[in-house]
């Protein structure tokens, strides 16, 4: 019998491009998206979010659909243009779960952590297909929960 890691870690797998540095493409396979973004979202429950907060591009944003669907929210695209970020169609309340491929840098993701903050958006969680150093340093601080299955689960 398959455990969920071991269909989670099988979707990975097959997301996961060769190359130096291999990299999730989440529209490589939509069925393994669909078990990533199922597990973030059976991961992020237990904070009640009502919105899936993440950037205005393919790969986050298919990734946050899928998000909340299952948790029954809706998705706030970020967008960023000339270096600053803004939720244009940001809730003036509720709980959010930040979700994306990946947080590549510490910066963009403490802007979007801020921005959705000063929205009045309280942060359920933060999560992402694949790990970072960005993540690393969050799960550190202990402010956020952080979740990502190359970690195994909360990071």
């Amino acid at each position: 019998m398959t455990t969920a890691h071991e269909g989670l870690s099988a979707a990975v797998a097959r997301l996961t491009g060769d190359g130096p540095e291999p990299r999730l493409n989440l529209l490589l396979d939509p069925p393994a998206t669909e078990v990533v973004g199922l597990w973030i979202a059976d991961q992020v429950r237990s904070g009640a979010p009502d919105h899936v907060v993440t950037w205005d591009e393919p790969q986050s944003a298919v990734l946050a659909y899928v998000v909340a669907r299952a948790l029954g929210g809706t998705v706030v695209l970020a967008v960023e243009s000339e270096g600053l970020v803004d939720l244009p169609d940001a809730p003036g309340r509720g709980r959010a779960v930040l979700v994306a491929d990946r947080f590549a840098t510490m910066d963009s993701l403490t802007a979007l952590l801020s921005v959705v903050e000063s929205r009045g958006l309280a942060v359920a969680a933060v999560a992402a297909a694949t790990g970072s150093e960005s993540l690393d340093v969050i799960a550190a601080a202990g402010r956020y929960p952080v979740v990502t299955p190359s970690h195994g689960g909360t990071a």
